[in-house]
């Protein structure tokens, strides 16, 4: 019997915590040996790892409904064996769970987009010399006519709203803090994210957040992402201003404002103080730095170990194999006690639990 689409979607969505880290891992190797590469590379590595992260689940999903029916056949009777075999009777509550998660999600994200369209419709025409000089800066990039400058007390940060027609907001408090040299470093940077379509880009980012709201490694890489994409329109505002400490000196400038909404991208994004350090020519991280509940995530997979785990919908019968695991005998008694334990904890559903293999 084929499993059914809540049951293959289930099991994807366990087998994704194992892919995720998989990928998060590959990232980092990655992004590790391009760090002294052109932030462009690594930015790129990391949005195919997202992509990856974000097919993962469907591709699973997809193979468990065609495959017909799965079996433990070949796989060892590992502490992930266990686990996988007793929430495989709960796929339907693991569904529910996601969905839910994916419904909170999606309120915060369409509370977002609803707040950068009230920042648009809140936001007031520039005077008209100010507005001069920005679009003379944006035709010296390439964007004369394909972008629109206006100034709000919404914010206290400039950042771009908007796909088709772009708009960067910038604070009143800005306009009247910053010197005009400082002004149109800043709105280098604004118009590099525009030039490069970033606000997609994030967008993409945010849904598929969303999506894989349960994964430590996902909001990594996506964080991550994030910084190497700052890192991309620093070194074309800096290129743009003719200086990257000129760059440096209006982002710090702006490091006592607050940070951007998550929709919008903006010149405060990323690690500020790692971002000056780097324009001033100091080192800079490859990646974002690891977080605990990341961490975590890859001492437990690392614990658990590759356990060839695959489905089975009617039973979750599992073929007992030995366990060919070379250890020393005075290891024995507390291995039989642990696998004993885990056992007890995780019942099998629908069959008698199976018996402790044996360890030779």
């Amino acid at each position: 019997m084929s499993p059914t689409l809540g049951e293959a979607l289930g099991w994807a969505l366990v087998q994704f915590l194992w892919q995720g880290v998989a990928i998060a891992l590959l990232y980092a190797v990655v992004s590790l040996a391009l760090r002294r590469a052109a932030p462009e590379l690594r930015y790129a590595a990391g949005v195919v790892a997202l992509a990856l992260m974000a097919l993962a689940p469907i591709g699973t999903t997809a193979v468990a409904m065609t495959a017909g029916p799965w079996t433990f056949a070949s796989a060892p009777w590992t502490p992930l064996a266990l686990l996988g075999c007793s929430l495989q009777g709960n796929s339907a509550w693991i569904v529910r769970g996601w969905l839910l998660g994916v419904a909170l999600s999606s309120v915060r994200l369409g509370g977002g987009l609803w707040l950068t369209g009230h920042y648009r419709r809140a936001s007031r025409p520039l005077p008209p010399a100010m507005a001069a000089r920005l679009e003379a800066l944006a035709a010296r990039v390439g964007l004369a006519g394909r972008v629109d400058f206006a100034q709000t007390r919404s914010l206290s940060t400039p950042g771009v709203v908007g796909l088709w027609r772009p708009l960067i907001l910038l604070p009143t408090s800005v306009l009247s803090g910053l010197s005009p040299d400082q002004l149109e470093a800043v709105l280098a940077h604004e118009l590099s994210h525009v030039r490069r379509h970033d606000a997609l880009v994030n967008l993409l980012q945010c849904v598929i957040e969303v999506a894989l709201f349960f994964h430590p490694a996902v909001w990594w890489v996506s964080r991550s992402v994030r910084m190497e994409r700052e890192h991309c329109c620093d070194d074309h505002a800096a290129r743009a201003v003719g200086s990257g400490v000129r760059l440096a000196r209006a982002l710090a400038a702006l490091e006592s404002v607050g940070p951007a909404p998550q929709l919008m991208v903006a010149g405060t994004g990323g690690l500020l103080a790692l971002r000056v350090r780097r324009l001033l020519g100091g080192p800079s991280r490859p990646w974002a730095p690891l977080g605990r509940p990341l961490v975590a995530l890859l001492l437990f997979v690392a614990l658990l170990g590759w356990s060839g785990l695959t489905f089975d919908p009617p039973g979750c019968e599992v073929r007992r194999q030995q366990v060919a695991l070379r250890v020393p005998d005075s290891w024995r008694p507390a291995t039989d006690r642990i696998l004993r334990l885990i056992a007890r904890q995780l019942p099998m559903p629908s069959l008698p639990r199976p018996g402790i293999p044996k360890i030779s």
